[in-house]
């Protein structure tokens, strides 16, 4: 047990400004990819701190956590407060404030981003006020300033939703680690859906944590796959373009993006794909420059036999119980049923509020 003291230092930086809707374009990156070479200089670059701690993610490593006493809690809180107070653009943060003070300021609420910045008071404000800009973006003001439903979601989100591109998993692995499925063959491509996935990734991550004190602390593990078939998808409206229409720049830059904004920690990347699959020197140039630094060091690449990759990946706690058919693994893949047990939950949810209302 690790007794930490919560950072005492205040945020300063730039939380960005609020757009009038919808998801803007991705900034232009300047550069041609992210290789192997870059990968590897990337790595002999990192603190062994930093090693130390991706592999603790990684490998589901329970040997440093945070005392989590009243005390501790109730100072990090208030430090926080202050914190957020000193990020200077905070439009959309400011206006949750006012709408729905009791929801935003929760304890319950803040604990996971808390928990998911591992208590790095700075980092936690600014990820807070992001998280508010980019919720309005994708869902506008009507829905956003409440907790995330998947009742809310348009109708416009209903392909994706049920196409199983990404998916949450019905298992957890030995230490509470979540799972989470990613599947390019079974992407909703069309263009117009790009928000819809983004909101999928949101209301997916959101089902992981919320109410599951263990996946907050031990984090979210995410699997995923290429595809290279002619199909790529469940419906008439998932079939799959050319096979570089699986990679959609401004797509993969904002679920990256959103995946430091939303409440949670990553414990791991596991990517299957063959050596010659031509997505991967495509994801490889591209792709793992929107990934980011910090889920860069969480990224592990399966390129060999079935047996080879199930073999590598129980080496992070996974067994073959826990990864999807797709990959080689034992698990049918239910995209169902994570999406009925939440409009379960929030189906029971709204129907207390109106019975408190009717009762009111």
């Amino acid at each position: 047990m690790t007794d930490q003291q919560p950072n005492e230092a205040l945020a300063m930086g730039n939380a960005g400004t609020v757009a009038d809707s919808g998801t803007p374009a991705p900034p232009s990156t300047g550069t041609t990819g992210f290789g192997d070479e870059q990968m590897a200089r990337e790595h002999a670059e990192a603190s062994q701190e930093e090693h130390d701690q991706a592999n603790r993610d990684l490998y589901g490593i329970e040997d440093y956590v945070i005392d989590e006493t009243d005390e501790f809690l109730e100072e990090s809180f208030r430090l926080l407060d202050e914190a957020i107070q000193d990020v200077e653009e905070k439009e959309a943060y400011e206006l949750a404030s006012f709408v729905n003070p009791d929801y935003i300021t929760s304890k319950k609420f803040r604990i996971m981003f808390l928990r998911a910045e591992r208590f790095d008071i700075p980092k936690t404000a600014v990820r807070i006020v992001k998280y508010w800009d980019r919720k309005v973006q994708l869902f506008g003001t009507d829905n956003a300033f409440k907790p995330l439903s998947i009742l809310d979601f348009p109708a416009q989100d209903e392909v994706a939703l049920w196409s199983a591109g990404l998916s949450l998993l019905n298992a957890r692995d030995s230490v509470g680690r979540a799972l989470a499925f990613c599947y390019r063959k079974y992407w909703d491509h069309r263009p117009e859906s790009r928000d819809s996935m983004v909101r999928l990734l949101w209301i997916i991550l959101h089902t992981a944590v919320e109410d599951n004190e263990l996946v907050q602390v031990n984090g979210i593990v995410f699997l995923m796959a290429n595809d290279m078939s002619s199909q790529a998808g469940t419906s008439e409206t998932c079939k799959a373009a050319p096979p570089t229409s699986h990679f959609d720049r401004s797509l993969h830059h904002w679920l990256w993006h959103d995946g430091q904004v939303l409440p949670f920690r990553c414990s791991g990347i596991h990517h299957f794909t063959p050596q010659s699959d031509l997505l991967t020197f495509i994801y490889n140039r591209s792709g793992l420059f929107f990934m980011g630094r910090n889920f860069r060091l969480l990224y592990r690449r399966y390129n060999g036999t079935t047996a080879e990759n199930m073999e590598r990946i129980e080496e992070y706690g996974l067994t073959s119980s826990m990864v999807p058919t797709e990959l080689g693994g034992d698990m049918i893949l239910d995209n169902s049923a994570w999406i009925q047990a939440r409009m379960q939950r929030d189906m029971h949810i709204l129907s207390m509020q109106q019975q408190a209302k009717s009762t009111g």
